[in-house]
């Protein structure tokens, strides 16, 4: 089956999928991938890397930030734990512990 059906048709989504666990395969990483699974890497990178939660949002192409923080809580955690962390700093506070 071809990627695409004609010039200017959008590829069939089960033809990008298998297109993109050959590809994963080939880089010698396995073929169990999911394209989706690169928007978590996405975001990842973006979280530590320090950007805030709207520009990872507007880079993931969400609406809305807060989509971001409800569906990468896990990824998005860490950075919101270290901005706690240099707040408490400023305010000679020990996170966790009342200012």
């Amino acid at each position: 089956m071809s990627l695409f059906r004609a010039l200017g048709d959008a590829p069939h989504p089960q033809s990008m999928r298998d297109a993109f666990r050959r590809l994963c395969k080939r880089a010698g990483i396995g073929s169990d991938w999911h394209p989706h699974e690169t928007r978590h890497t996405f975001v990842s990178v973006l979280s530590e890397a320090g950007q805030p939660v709207a520009a990872i949002a507007a880079a993931a192409g969400h609406k809305y930030p807060r989509i971001t923080q409800t569906v990468y809580t896990h990824v998005i955690s860490p950075t919101v734990k270290a901005a706690a962390e240099v707040m408490s700093d400023a305010l000679g506070a020990s996170p966790g512990e009342p200012s």
